[in-house]
């Protein structure tokens, strides 16, 4: 605010004070850090013979590989499993694909159905009578057609109810007691 009141102005640098003793910075924390390590490091050798030394560093060691290879297994079972799902899968494709192409494939035969012209009735061929005389072949019957069986038609709304209401009106059977006959 100064700056903006008197013009520019040059600032002056404040000398940097030296930290106080009591207070810790990050360089010193550090090297206190290392410090420590190296003097636990050498506290150890002089404690511990070479070779407890070196069966603690392979006991470490096969800890690490025997964790390593836990990992290992665990991460090749997740990959097999995650293998065998995609294979169901892909067989579930394939398997809704032929659905899919059977559907397909019947729904053409059924329109090609429809398209088609209906079958003709085939012909049946008349054999001649035998005759004496060739006059007789001019008064040959005509050939006789299948009888057409008839369909029944369907009962209308009137006829059914009438229908049912005669089947009602009848004498009922339904309260007949054999009690009553026996007295």
């Amino acid at each position: 605010t100064q700056i903006e009141k008197n013009g520019p102005q040059i600032e002056q640098e404040t000398p940097k004070k030296a930290p106080a003793k009591g207070k810790m910075t990050d360089k010193k924390m550090e090297n206190l850090a290392k410090a420590r390590a190296a003097r636990k490091a050498n506290l150890d050798a002089k404690k511990y013979s070479k070779e407890k030394r070196s069966s603690a560093e392979e006991r470490i060691e096969a800890e690490i590989e025997r964790r390593a290879a836990e990992v290992a297994e665990k991460k090749a079972l997740e990959l097999l499993e995650k293998q065998k799902q995609e294979a169901e899968l892909e067989e579930y494709r394939q398997w809704k694909k032929e659905q899919a192409k059977i559907a397909k494939e019947k729904e053409s035969m059924r329109a090609a159905k429809k398209m088609a012209p209906p079958p003709k009735p085939k012909k049946k061929v008349m054999r001649k009578v035998a005759s004496d005389s060739e006059d007789d072949s001019e008064d040959e019957p005509a050939p006789k057609k299948k009888p057409v069986k008839k369909t029944a038609r369907k009962l209308t709304r009137q006829e059914y109810d009438e229908d049912s209401y005669n089947s009602y009106s009848q004498p009922s059977y339904s309260g007949f007691n054999i009690h009553d006959m026996l007295d």
